[in-house]
């Protein structure tokens, strides 16, 4: 999953009360826990600064400062946010980088308005800013080759389905200028709390699955959600497993990421697993074939199969609390792989 962080985020009004302004410093500090964990999956744009700069948000010595002061934040130093979107615009990912063709847009329309939060204002030069980073967005699948399900755009007061018609020139391979036409579909959360608290996270995070941290990522908002944690830190805390590389080579392997409904399966049996849930589906697999053969084990963790669906089981290792995910494979199967 890529991470795209729109400009309007690091900017805010002088006329923000305190619990606004406390919102927006605790935005700021969860997208900087997420960008040092997702730091190769952030963009911005490369002129975002730029942006922020010439509408006076940017750098904010002299605006958010004093706001700090007068308003008695003491959790955060004024310091340490200014670093935190310092590093947020000049070292993250430039979404402009993901394609590379000679590209025109002559037109870019909403197929439907915005579903912007009704208190939020948007500056006429950020709303543009957002329209310019949209069409990033689009360029980099249409032309990018990137699965347009794999990015969400992190906002200010959006959280929609933008749906958009594009007509462009290319310059073709005779150097000739088409014009073309496309459609975009982009997901929009208004924020990290928002992207992770929708019931469709999970299965985004394995469909577009790039490594194996996205299938990690994606039981672990399905456990948060599930388990109504508080937030991803305490699922992080509260559950300990992990995905082996045999488990994802099995998910790639068999093409599971073409196949919706099994996504959904598997990821609610290791969700289960993780939770204890629903554990009549649960069998350990033993030594050998009969039914009081003893349960395999290495180094104290048990085998254990549990039922995916009639024809796909999960493998894993389960010691106490700890489980390591080993195969999803067609039929029944004994010989789980274990790895160190």
């Amino acid at each position: 999953m890529k991470y795209v962080l729109e400009p309007m985020l690091f900017a805010f009004e002088q006329e923000l009360t305190k619990e606004q302004l406390v919102d927006y410093l605790e935005e700021l500090l969860a997208l900087d826990n997420w960008w040092d964990n997702h730091r190769e999956d952030i963009f911005v744009q490369n002129a975002a600064s730029d942006v922020l700069w010439a509408n006076n948000y940017y750098p904010m010595a002299d605006s958010l400062k004093p706001l700090m002061v007068k308003h008695s934040i003491d959790f955060i130093q004024y310091g340490d946010i200014n670093k935190i979107i310092e590093k947020m615009l000049s070292k993250s990912g430039c979404i402009n980088s993901l394609y590379d063709a000679v590209c025109g847009m002559k037109s870019q329309t909403l197929m439907h308005p915005m579903n912007v939060q009704s208190e939020m204002k948007r500056p006429t030069e950020l709303h543009n800013e957002l329209m310019n980073l949209l069409w990033h967005v689009f360029m980099a699948h249409e032309v990018g080759g990137y699965d347009e399900k794999s990015f969400v755009v992190i906002t200010k007061g959006i959280s929609d389905i933008i749906n958009i018609k594009y007509v462009y020139e290319e310059l073709d391979e005779h150097y000739e200028l088409k014009d073309r036409v496309g459609y975009s579909e982009v997901n929009c959360k208004s924020s990290l709390e928002d992207f992770l608290n929708d019931i469709a996270t999970p299965f985004l995070l394995w469909k577009t699955a790039e490594r194996k941290d996205d299938l990690d990522l994606g039981i672990r908002v399905a456990v948060l959600q599930q388990n109504k944690e508080s937030d991803i830190a305490s699922v992080y805390e509260n559950y300990s497993f992990m995905l082996q590389n045999s488990f994802y080579e099995d998910y790639c392997n068999g093409h599971y990421k073409s196949k919706d409904q099994e996504i959904d399966s598997t990821i609610r049996s290791i969700t289960d697993a993780v939770t204890e849930q629903n554990m009549a589906k649960v069998h350990a697999i033993r030594t050998g074939k009969g039914g009081n053969d003893p349960q395999l084990i290495i180094n104290d963790y048990g085998a254990q199969r549990r039922i995916i669906t009639t024809s796909i089981k999960l493998a894993y290792w389960k010691k106490g609390r700890e489980l390591k995910f080993a195969n999803m494979r067609e039929h029944d199967f004994f010989d789980p792989t274990w790895e160190t």
